[in-house]
């Protein structure tokens, strides 16, 4: 946020994130989940990995941008798997 000059308000804009939430998570009274982590990461332009704190170099925007197409890709692919999976567990009634 520093090296962008972005203030708490034009980063949760910028991550349609809420502003309250931004800064919770700053004050280390929440951590974000993927899709809040992924948000971020395409608003700041750094890696989820460099974001958490695993990873000291900031990759480029395009670096950070195609992470987390990857990373979407593989969380709708098991979002939609396990919709599947409960579905044949407790399939949806059907409109008569």
């Amino acid at each position: 946020m520093k090296d962008d000059s972005l203030t708490q308000k034009a980063l949760a804009d910028k991550a349609k994130i809420a502003q309250s939430t931004i800064n919770a998570y700053l004050k280390g009274l929440r951590s974000p989940g993927a899709e809040e982590l992924a948000k971020l990461s395409l608003a700041l332009g750094v890696s989820m990995d460099w974001l958490w704190g695993m990873s000291d170099k900031t990759p480029t925007q395009s670096a950070a941008v195609k992470e987390n197409v990857e990373l979407r890709t593989r969380l709708e692919v098991a979002a939609a798997a396990l919709r599947g999976a409960l579905n044949k567990i407790d399939p949806p009634a059907k409109a008569h």
